[in-house]
């Protein structure tokens, strides 16, 4: 083999891929957009819909918005899939008019096998079904191929988003290359469900077996009331970023805004991360960290950032009792848990208790004080910086005592103390990954 010819190849890749990286690590720096105008009240929800989709749809810098602070009502914390999963199940098959998805992952399996199906059938009722995953996430062109082409022939709208290039809109069947690169480097990581502009979910599971089998430890919160119609307009305008048919004529689209039964008592506020640079959600969550008094409760799959760990230890030092619930060292590993292993001695040194549970902790929760934020953000780079990521912010101390009594008390006597690294060589490897982290 003549390896003189293929050194010009071999340089050619290595420079391309080396351009690739860092553009996707470029997306992580905050270039501070501001939104085109102030937070979106429920009643504008319907308005902001209709001007963002009208030809050609709606622009990369329009989800960059910020949500007015509203109410929500009936706000159940349901932790492990075995609870969540079959109050989704029941919530879609009543559903009547809509029912929409937004999912990393959504593959094949004991869940995913209940939920096709049953969306299937739903479509064929004549209810608009629409689905969002990560192509990545959902494994959409090997293992979940032949599920969202069978959606799609039920007449269910599934949309892509991909992470590696070409961008690629329309919905699976009509789906068309375009010359942006505005989703490479980045995975599709908000999660939704929700059931006619009414009944909404938020957390962090996908619609896979490992959350349903307690491999995976995750909550979602199950809620009515007006953020529902924030959150379809953040859908919609999604589903049109992505090139998806969406509803034309006033009529048709106040039926995806139905009035609202219960204004509620919980004052809540959408956050959404939207690349690049436009980051309400991570300054929401440093803030809640920032700003704890009394208590500040966290659990989370990654807490690998470095000023986030700063932050918590601060928290510590000021009196704040901090207790952070995580996986233990049996179910986590990868350089963002190392990284935050790293950090163990000046956590456990501040007063920080560090909980071990005995599964992959999933769930993204912080508890300051009387306010809770529940949603899909990661406490390491790629999500506070680069993803797509959409959380709720409640200000009720109602809200937050139940996340502390249905979730972290549950967890944490079911978990063991945790304690640092010992010896050199474990200690120089979570070093090294701490300086890995920001690249993971």
């Amino acid at each position: 083999m003549n390896w003189g010819a293929l050194k010009g190849p071999a340089v050619i890749f290595a420079a391309l891929a080396v351009v690739a990286w860092w553009f996707a690590l470029r997306a992580g720096k905050r270039l501070s957009p501001t939104a085109e105008s102030g937070p979106i009240e429920v009643a504008d929800a319907m308005e902001y819909v209709r001007r963002v989709t009208e030809p050609p749809g709606p622009r990369h810098a329009d989800l960059a918005r910020l949500w007015a602070p509203t109410t929500a009502a009936g706000v159940e914390v349901l932790p492990e899939g075995r609870v969540f999963y079959p109050r989704m199940l029941e919530d879609i098959a009543a559903a009547r008019h809509s029912v929409h998805i937004m999912q990393y992952g959504f593959q094949p399996g004991v869940i995913g096998d209940q939920f096709a199906p049953l969306l299937a059938t739903k479509a064929g009722e004549g209810v608009a079904v629409r689905v969002v995953v990560d192509a990545l996430g959902s494994h959409a062109f090997t293992g979940s191929r032949a599920m969202f082409a069978g959606l799609a022939d039920a007449g269910v709208q599934v949309m892509f988003h991909d992470l590696v290039p070409p961008d690629r809109h329309g919905p699976v069947g009509t789906r068309r290359m375009t010359a942006q690169l505005r989703q490479t480097g980045r995975v599709e990581h908000r999660k939704i469900v929700l059931v006619d502009g009414q009944v909404a979910y938020i957390g962090g599971a996908g619609l896979e077996d490992h959350f349903f089998d307690g491999r995976f430890h995750d909550v979602y919160i199950r809620f009515t009331g007006p953020v529902t119609h924030q959150l379809q307009a953040i859908f919609l305008a999604t589903v049109g970023y992505h090139g998806g048919g969406l509803p034309v004529g006033d009529d048709e689209l106040q039926e995806y805004f139905p009035p609202v039964a219960d204004d509620g008592p919980y004052p809540v506020t959408i956050f959404m991360n939207w690349p690049r640079g436009w980051l309400p959600l991570t300054d929401a969550a440093s803030e809640l960290i920032r700003t704890a008094t009394e208590r500040l409760d966290i659990m989370n799959y990654y807490i690998g950032e470095a000023h986030i760990i700063r932050e918590i230890v601060d928290a510590a030092r000021r009196g704040v009792r901090v207790r952070l619930v995580i996986a233990d060292k049996a179910h986590a590993n990868g350089v963002t848990y190392g990284a935050f292993l790293h950090h163990y001695d000046a956590l456990l040194g501040a007063g920080v208790e560090i909980w071990e549970y005995p599964a992959v902790v999933h769930a993204k929760v912080i508890v300051s004080d009387d306010r809770a934020l529940v949603g899909t953000l990661n406490l390491d780079a790629w999500a506070m910086y680069r993803n797509p990521e959409l959380g709720l912010l409640f200000e009720s101390r109602d809200v937050a005592d139940q996340f502390v009594s249905v979730l972290f008390e549950p967890d944490i006597a079911m978990s063991v103390a945790g304690a640092a690294a010992t010896g050199w060589l474990r200690r120089a490897r979570n070093r090294a990954f701490a300086r890995a982290s920001y690249l993971y």
